[in-house]
């Protein structure tokens, strides 16, 4: 205590360091968690940071839990961006996904912009198929709204990618860009009809709805190069099969001949046994005059004799031209001698004629008598008949 102002000594006694300078009630407090800079009797007083708790370490911190500190501490940040430190995918920032979180703390859970969010399609028709034109973006399946944007009618449940195909000339059901394809469940068979005589081959066909240019749904010609041949087509002798039945040149071909069997091989076929062909079958001919097939001497033109056959097939059997008829003569007067002037050729003795030709005459049965037994008859100029010793030839005396 003086009167005067000693040599580095002060009025002020509020300096709580006096070998510092730098720490005075003047002084700025730093932050240095030791010294009270200022001398108010605290440390870091209104110069320390305000640090928040980073549980889950992905930078940052939950408001909930703050610490005041010169330097971030371990464990804390310098922010309060995190909705969620208990989860380190869970920050201000993070990309949302459709998981029921709020992944990116933006206050709103499961948002169009999730990462994951699907495109979902209206599916007005309830065909399970959607319209691409109209769309909408969540985590979750809207009511009427589909994954599928396939959808060409979605007014209509039966037009879609899963529908089938059918033939209408209208309606592209199954939603390919193409109506009536040749996969439609009704379209048909059509077959190549290259000789166009309205019979397909079976072995040039396409399947689509309506027959194109040059098929026909018929499947039954044998030669699709030959307008002449096909199932309506008459069968004729040419060495081909017509009518597509699988025979060439049947015995029914209109032009067929009938041939007759030659058993007994004489030349001449006989009319009850025949068979139609196109070609002559072996043992057959085209005659059908045999009156005996199974002769080979009885035929047409064969020499007529008496045996009781009718030798040259002419309907008559053992008529008076056979080669070896003989000759009658008329016997009018009944006494078995036949007048030579009347005569006729049979194969059998007619009635009223003999064999004998020697009646002269034939009004009277008694001429022919041998009166005197000289073994001359009258008819043999007997001159007495009366006298054996007169007859022709007879020793004059």
């Amino acid at each position: 205590i003086t009167c005067d102002q000693p040599p580095s000594f002060v009025s002020d006694s509020t300096d709580c360091d006096d070998a510092d300078a730098g720490i005075n009630p003047g002084a700025s407090e730093v932050c240095d968690g030791v010294t009270d800079e200022n001398c108010n009797g605290n440390v870091d007083e209104a110069v320390t940071t305000t640090f928040y708790a980073d549980a889950d370490s992905d930078g940052q911190g939950s408001a909930s839990a703050p610490t005041e500190a010169c330097s971030v501490p371990a464990g804390y940040v310098d922010n309060t961006d995190d909705c969620d430190d208990a989860n380190a995918a869970v920050y201000l920032g993070a990309s949302e996904t459709c998981n029921g979180l709020d992944d990116d703390c933006d206050t709103t859970i499961d948002e169009p912009d999730a990462v994951d969010a699907r495109t979902w399609y209206a599916d007005s028709d309830a065909d399970t198929f959607g319209d691409a034109s109209v769309g909408q973006i969540t985590c979750d399946q809207p009511p009427s709204f589909v994954s599928d944007s396939t959808d060409c009618d979605d007014t209509n449940a039966g037009i879609n990618p899963g529908a089938s195909e059918v033939c209408d000339g209208l309606t592209d059901e199954n939603c390919d860009g193409t109506v009536d394809e040749s996969t439609a469940i009704d379209a048909s068979t059509w077959y190549a009809d290259s000789d166009a005589d309205s019979y397909g081959d079976v072995t040039i066909s396409i399947v689509d709805c309506a027959a194109p240019a040059g098929y026909v749904a018929d499947a039954t010609d044998c030669d699709d190069g030959n307008g002449s041949v096909s199932p309506a087509a008459t069968e004729t002798c040419n060495g081909l099969d017509d009518d597509c039945d699988g025979a060439t040149d049947p015995s029914t071909s209109v032009d067929a001949s009938t041939w007759y069997a030659d058993s007994d091989g004489d030349g001449y076929g006989d009319p009850a046994t025949s068979q139609n062909a196109c070609e002559q079958p072996a043992d057959y001919l085209a005659d059908a005059s045999d009156c005996n097939a199974y002769d080979p001497d009885v035929y047409p033109g064969a020499t007529e004799y008496c045996n009781g056959v009718d030798d040259n097939c002419d309907g008559v059997t053992d008529e008076d031209t056979a080669a070896d008829a003989s000759t009658f003569y008329a016997d009018a007067d009944g006494d078995s001698y036949g007048d030579p002037t009347n005569s006729t050729v049979s194969c059998s003795v007619p009635s009223g004629y003999v064999a004998d030709a020697t009646d002269c005459d034939d009004a009277t049965a008694g001429d022919m008598l041998d009166d005197d037994l000289d073994d001359y008859t009258e008819c043999e100029s007997d001159c007495s008949d009366v006298n054996d010793g007169v007859y022709p030839g007879a020793t004059e005396y």
